[in-house]
C-alpha cells in the first residue's frame, strides 16, 4: 500500500509538473513579474500622517540618522505638538511659537490645523517623517506609554524629554521660535505632495497588478483542476505561482479571491 501511495506521489507530481511547465509558456509571467517589483519596490510612499505603519529598517536606520542633528529649538517645537496631540487641544501650544502663523492651515471651520511637512517646513527639518515620528514618540513619553514595537527610543530623546516636562511652556515656545523659518520655505510640502502622487500611481499599479495576478492564477487553477480536482488545483496553483514569483502564498491567495469575486466566480473558492 505505501509503495502504491509513494507511486501514485511521484505521477501527480510528475502531472503537475508538466502541466505547470505548459501553462508557464503562455502566462507571460515576466510582464507581470516587472510590474509587481515596479509597484513595490517604493512600498514605503505610504501615507506621512500613517503613525501606526510599521517603519522598513532602512527608514528606522534614516530617522535615527536625523534625530541626532536635530537641534533643541528644533525639538521644542515638536515637543510641544506632541503634548497639545496628547491633550487634544490642537493649536493649544504650537500657537505660542512666534513665527508659526505663516504655516499654519485651517481647516474648514477656521480650526486650527498643520501637517508634519508644514511643521518641517517651519523648524528647518528636511523630512517631514522625522517630524511626524518625533513626535510620535514625544507624545508616547507624554502618555506614559513608553517604546512601543513601532516606537524605539533614543537616549538622546528620552534625556531631552525630561528635561522638558520640567520646562515652562512658554519658555519652550520661545525656544522653539529659534527655529521658525522664512515663509516662503516649501521643502517638506514640496516632498510630500509629490510623494503623495506617486503613492496614488502605485496604489493604481498595484490594483491592477493584483488582478493579473489573481487572473493567472484562475487560469493555472483551470488547467490543473480536470487531473487533479479543485481543491488540490487550488493549493498547488497557489503554492506554485508563489514560489516562481517568491511572494507570499497568502498574497497570492487574496489576489486570487480577490479576482474571483470581481467576476462573480467565488464558488470556485475553496477554503
Amino acid at each position: 500500500m505505501k509503495i502504491k501511495k509513494f507511486n501514485q506521489f511521484i505521477e501527480d507530481k510528475v502531472v503537475l509538473e508538466s502541466l505547470f511547465q505548459e501553462w508557464k509558456e503562455t502566462a507571460n509571467l515576466e510582464d507581470l513579474i516587472k510590474s509587481l517589483n515596479e509597484s513595490y519596490l517604493e512600498e514605503g510612499l505610504e501615507d506621512l500622517e500613517d503613525e501606526d505603519r510599521e517603519l522598513t529598517s532602512g527608514e528606522k536606520a534614516a530617522l535615527a540618522r536625523d534625530f541626532q542633528i536635530l537641534t533643541d529649538a528644533q525639538l521644542a517645537a515638536m515637543y510641544l505638538r506632541a503634548k497639545e496631540k496628547a491633550e487634544e487641544e490642537d493649536g493649544k501650544y504650537t500657537n505660542m511659537i512666534h513665527g508659526i502663523e505663516g504655516f499654519i492651515d485651517k481647516d474648514k471651520e477656521g480650526a486650527f490645523s498643520i501637517s508634519a511637512a508644514a511643521l518641517a517646513d517651519a523648524i528647518g527639518v528636511e523630512s517631514a517623517r522625522t517630524v511626524q515620528r518625533t513626535i510620535s514618540k514625544f507624545k508616547n513619553l507624554i502618555n506614559g506609554v513608553g517604546e512601543t514595537s513601532g516606537e524605539s527610543l533614543y537616549p538622546k530623546i528620552k534625556k531631552i524629554f525630561d528635561i522638558f516636562s520640567s520646562t515652562k511652556d512658554s519658555d519652550l515656545a520661545n525656544l522653539a521660535s529659534e527655529a521658525i523659518q522664512d515663509v516662503s520655505v516649501t521643502t517638506a510640502r514640496d516632498a510630500h505632495a509629490a510623494q503623495g502622487e506617486r503613492a496614488k500611481e502605485l496604489s493604481v499599479a498595484r490594483k491592477e497588478n493584483n488582478v493579473k495576478l489573481g487572473e493567472k492564477v484562475y487560469s493555472l487553477v483551470n488547467a490543473l483542476r480536470g487531473p487533479f480536482g479543485l481543491t488540490k488545483a487550488q493549493n498547488s496553483a497557489i503554492s506554485k505561482i508563489a514560489k516562481e514569483l517568491d511572494l507570499d502564498p497568502e498574497y497570492i491567495k487574496k489576489a486570487y479571491k480577490e479576482y474571483l469575486k470581481d467576476k462573480n466566480l467565488l464558488s470556485d473558492y475553496v477554503n
